[in-house]
């Protein structure tokens, strides 16, 4: 007989998973698994960090696009690399080729600049009772819910999203449209079952 899933996060409470553990400020994440056809869930942090978050995490950057990712650091390191290895193919025709090359590096090094001040830009933060969504680098902008006042968390995931534990997290209060939406999450859908069950004790 297949055992419940709350059996098996029982048994694992005190397992810690060697890989990626997501640790953070004080917080534990644990993957979920399957086990005997059973999936775990995330395992929620027993208690607040210093600041009184459950879940305080800024959007990913490879995780979300490593493709993208990996590729502006393909820019960066192999443009010295040819100019070292190609120098003099690339010294002729008055030094065109070696300026062409590295051109390459400001500008992927400038793109990765701008995404990371992007991802640094969002924060949302989890307590046991609120959601904090704070956005923007100059003009800021702030999104404060109550537990009781979401009606739906939704989690939207591609196949490499899946397998790298990041999404899209939407916020439903009222109404057909998003209360807020934010890209690149990690350990999407710890916050569901966190709204859920929180909606769940509260009923």
């Amino acid at each position: 007989m297949q055992m419940s899933t709350m059996y098996y996060q029982n048994l694992f409470k005190n397992y810690k998973y060697p890989f990626p553990a997501c640790l953070r400020g004080g917080m534990a994440f644990e993957l979920s698994e399957r086990v005997g056809g059973v999936i775990i869930l995330p395992k929620m942090p027993d208690s607040p960090d210093s600041s009184g978050n459950l879940y305080d995490r800024h959007p990913v950057m490879f995780r979300n696009r490593p493709f993208s990712f990996m590729l502006l650091w393909v820019f960066l390191i192999v443009p010295p690399i040819a100019l070292i290895v190609f120098r003099e193919a690339l010294m002729a025709n008055d030094k065109i080729g070696a300026f062409v090359v590295l051109a390459f590096i400001p500008v992927a090094l400038l793109s990765l600049l701008i995404w990371f001040a992007k991802t640094r830009a969002t924060r949302l933060r989890i307590s046991e009772d609120q959601i904090h969504l704070e956005e923007g680098l100059l003009n800021k902008r702030h999104v404060d819910l109550h537990v009781r006042q979401i009606r739906t968390v939704r989690v939207q995931q591609d196949l490499l999203e899946r397998v790298l534990r990041v999404g899209q997290v939407e916020v439903f209060t009222t109404g057909d449209n998003p209360e807020f939406l934010v890209k690149g999450m990690p350990n999407p859908h710890w916050i569901r079952e966190f709204v859920r069950k929180r909606r769940e004790s509260e009923e």
